[in-house]
């Protein structure tokens, strides 16, 4: 996503991305507090911290201004590695973050008249996008930028749904190989619990599994709010299973 943000974009609000190993780090000054926006990945995989990726990450976030966090996947072989280093830095660990994955089998979720999905042509990209996408996701219009050119990716999905002749509701879809990865989904508020997002789910699987792919996963934060509650289930109901866990570090602020 990160690679398809145009150039007077990048400038104008500061987004930086940088890979040490197999250690991926992501930045975005416009948004500095925002924990999906800028973060470490990677962490806690083979030689990131014995060959020094991790502490490269670090000091190259560092020069930032912004409230980085470091994911640390949990069962991986350098996760003990990794919880040490930043224990030793005064990273404290928070919330985390859960991976959930499914085969390509049919979905178990029906679909619904009363809801119409849109996959985003090309020639309708920026205005769907910026206009419509943005605000169901709750985003600034700074953070819209990485949402603008997704439609024309020839690997990513993008979709909308339709209800009483109102977009309302987003949903994307990244393939690699023969893994889909569903993110990037959300309905806005006056049109929430009305089956939107399992409707947009079920196209996504449908989808992934005409591609061809064999895997897809989505990843949810931990959290208390009832949103978080209801795309849990909503995962669930569609036949996801959490697969691992990943903690989130920072330091604190």
């Amino acid at each position: 996503m990160w690679g398809t943000v145009c150039d007077d974009a990048v400038m104008e609000c500061g987004i930086a991305e940088a890979c040490f190993g197999p250690v991926q780090v992501t930045v975005f000054e416009a948004l500095p507090d925002d924990p999906g926006l800028n973060v470490i990945l990677g962490a806690a995989e083979p030689g990131a911290v014995a060959n020094g990726h991790l502490a490269d990450a670090i000091a190259w976030a560092d020069e930032f201004d912004v409230g980085y966090r470091v994911a640390v996947a949990r069962g991986r072989p350098g996760t003990t590695a990794a919880e040490k280093h930043l224990n030793r830095l005064g990273f404290e660990q928070g919330r985390g973050r859960w991976k959930y994955i499914r085969d390509t089998s049919w979905p178990d979720l029906p679909g619904n008249p009363a809801i119409t999905v849109w996959e985003i042509a090309e020639e309708a990209a920026g205005e769907t996008m910026v206009f419509d996408a943005a605000p169901a996701l709750g985003l600034p219009s700074m953070a819209s930028s990485l949402l603008f050119a997704l439609p024309i990716q020839e690997r990513w999905r993008t979709y909308t749904a339709e209800l009483e002749e109102r977009i309302v509701s987003f949903g994307s879809m990244l393939i690699d190989g023969g893994v889909a990865r569903v993110g990037l989904d959300a309905t806005v508020v006056d049109a929430r619990s009305r089956g939107c997002n399992q409707v947009l789910l079920r196209k996504r699987i449908l989808a992934a599994a005409e591609a061809g792919c064999h895997t897809i996963f989505a990843e949810l934060d931990e959290g208390e709010s009832e949103e978080l509650a209801i795309a849990g289930r909503n995962l669930l109901r569609a036949g996801f299973i959490p697969a691992y866990r990943s903690m989130h570090w920072q330091r604190p602020r």
